[in-house]
């Protein structure tokens, strides 16, 4: 089940059920080389506190650089890592909510400014596409 997403002003909302554990979700999000099969290629570590980057190749307007920090995790259950592309910093928060048929996640980008309506809309774009990603990772065997 994929909820519509979801926009205010500052942020970006989108629930999406996957059929699988919660741990293998959790794996894919907490595992630095599965995070780069979905999301983009990193230094990741499931640590409070840890500063690492997310690295694509630079594009018009942007240095292909998120610089992230994980600012809160509890294990199976919820990741929020503070996310800088230098002119943007939000807040994305992922939350696992285990159902009878596998596990809702609940995203959340927040903290975007009333002047930052593109980047808002730009991940509003994104996030469902990136989410379509984690879904047909989690289809192999990871």
């Amino acid at each position: 089940m994929t909820n519509p997403t979801t926009k205010t002003h500052d942020r970006v909302t989108l629930d999406r059920d996957f059929a699988c554990p919660p741990n293998r979700l959790w794996r894919a999000l907490t595992s630095g080389a599965l995070l780069a099969e979905w999301l983009m290629p990193n230094d990741f570590q499931p640590i409070k506190g840890h500063r690492f980057q997310f690295r694509v190749p630079p594009m018009p307007h942007w240095d292909g650089v998120v610089s992230a920090e994980v600012v809160q995790i509890t294990p199976e259950t919820h990741l929020a890592i503070a996310w800088d592309t230098g002119d943007l910093q939000t807040l994305l928060t992922f939350t696992l909510i285990p159902l009878e048929t596998g596990v809702r996640l609940q995203f959340e980008q927040s903290g975007f400014r009333a002047d930052q309506l593109q980047n808002r809309n730009g991940a509003a774009y994104g996030w469902p596409r990136n989410l379509d990603q984690l879904e047909s990772l989690l289809a192999t065997e990871i």
